[in-house]
């Protein structure tokens, strides 16, 4: 909720994109603005209201280089801003094979343990496949771990869900 996203990221959630634009995510490919991070975004956008606000008063940023860059990277973060902007109106009557289709059909299915690793193998993420098999036996960075696989994790959180309901 409002309160996780505030204890989180330092905003509310409708400034969250804001945040995100500024400090930017490799993960996503969001190039973000070079020396700011969550903490530095959420601060501006706090003090300055919203992203394009503090855009059109880079001026006012007391910090010479965190200054210099906003002043030099305006149109990347306003490129930052739309890339981490969720698409709301996408017309669900123009997506092929969702007719008839339920909700409950998405739920995913129990993870094959051993068909992921072998997918791994085959395309040669050397790395990811031992990560995920250390996952699996319940150990990180090859030490001893709690000893539950990934599987048992999602199995539990199901009978949970589905059990009592939720």
């Amino acid at each position: 909720g409002v309160e996780q996203v505030v204890e989180k990221w330092g905003v509310t959630p409708d400034k969250l994109g804001d945040v995100l634009a500024l400090a930017g995510d490799t993960a996503d490919n969001v190039p973000g603005v070079k020396g700011i991070g969550p903490k530095i975004a959420s601060g501006l956008i706090n003090e300055y209201g919203g992203l394009e606000e503090l855009l059109e008063r880079t001026d006012e940023v007391k910090q010479n280089k965190r200054r210099e860059a906003l002043q030099g990277s305006i149109e990347t973060a306003r490129l930052s801003r739309q890339l981490v902007e969720l698409v709301r109106d996408v017309p669900t009557d123009k997506i092929e094979g969702m007719d008839n289709l339920e909700v409950e059909e998405l739920r995913m299915e129990e993870l094959d343990e051993d068909r992921l690793l072998n997918f791994y193998q085959e395309m040669g993420f050397k790395d990811v496949r031992r990560r995920m098999k250390n996952m699996f036996e319940g150990s990180v960075n090859g030490q001893p771990g709690a000893g539950s696989s990934v599987s048992n994790y999602v199995r539990k959180r199901r009978e949970g869900r589905d059990g009592d309901g939720k």
